[in-house]
């Protein structure tokens, strides 16, 4: 005969899953494009004219803060500072007992006005964890790409997004910790990016730094937002978030938002695409 602690544990563990469920017939979905481009300077632009844009990339430790803390309402705050047109999210949780069965990717998106797609790495029931676009243009469509583990499965979204009339391609990804599979990972991705005519960005969690010898592939036709290193991931002194843009674009600003509302920081860049 089961003691009582355990008859409690395994009743709180049913009910939390019959929760889950639920929810998963509530919100099936975490895809939202309904909101148009808002407020974005140069909606009708001239021929030839800029399009400027912010872009973001956070790993949100799925809305723990540093001190390991269950704070999404930080994360929002966090977000809404760095007044990001385009943003890739890292370690977003939906339908999880350890986030309070919260579907993360909508209640960022609804705070943030914005559209979502979300792409989980990992399932275990109806708890998911994984990577957010989140877009204040209009998401056309996206493409799955797993990224296998050995040990961590991962994965990354291909998104077409029209910006203002031009259509961008933009992959969100989070790399693994094992500097085998990132090399693999990084060749894979590059083959597929270098095939698109269209202006690429992506934005991720990278694991290392800029000048790992994995993530060759990808600077012989991305360049780094960033010219100098910034720390993104505090307490290292080193930057392993970051934005990557093809030649389209031309890096205006970059900086970090200083936030405890994460054991990252978001890494944010001003461009211009013509």
């Amino acid at each position: 005969m089961k003691p009582l602690h355990m008859k409690q544990k395994t009743l709180t563990l049913a009910l939390g899953t019959l929760a889950a469920l639920l929810l998963t017939q509530i919100w099936p979905s975490s895809e939202q494009t309904s909101f148009a481009q808002q407020d974005l300077q140069g909606s009708t632009l001239q021929p030839g004219a800029a399009r400027h844009l912010t872009v973001a990339t956070y790993n949100i430790h799925i809305g723990k803060d540093a001190d390991n803390n269950l704070n999404l309402e930080e994360t929002i705050k966090t977000l809404e500072k760095t007044n990001a047109d385009i943003i890739g999210l890292q370690e977003v949780e939906r339908h999880s007992p350890r986030t309070w069965f919260e579907d993360q990717p909508q209640q960022i998106a609804k705070a943030l006005h914005m559209n979502v797609h979300y792409e989980p790495a990992r399932s275990i029931g109806p708890s998911q964890f994984g990577n957010v676009l989140l877009s204040r243009f209009p998401i056309l469509r996206t493409e799955r790409i797993e990224l296998k583990s050995a040990k961590e499965d991962r994965a990354a979204t291909l998104a077409t997004l029209d910006v203002q009339g031009k259509q961008v391609r933009v992959l969100v990804t989070h790399l693994g910790l094992v500097q085998p599979e990132r090399k693999r990972d990084v060749a894979m991705l590059s083959e597929r990016l270098q095939a698109e005519e269209s202006p690429v960005l992506v934005l991720g969690d990278f694991n290392t730094v800029l000048g790992a010898q994995e993530l060759k592939p990808w600077l012989a036709f991305l360049t780094s937002t960033t010219e100098t290193p910034l720390e993104t991931f505090p307490g290292s002194g080193e930057q392993i978030d970051y934005v990557l843009a093809s030649k389209q674009f031309t890096a205006v600003n970059s900086y970090t938002v200083n936030s405890p509302a994460s054991d990252h920081v978001p890494l944010v860049s001003e461009l211009n695409l013509l």
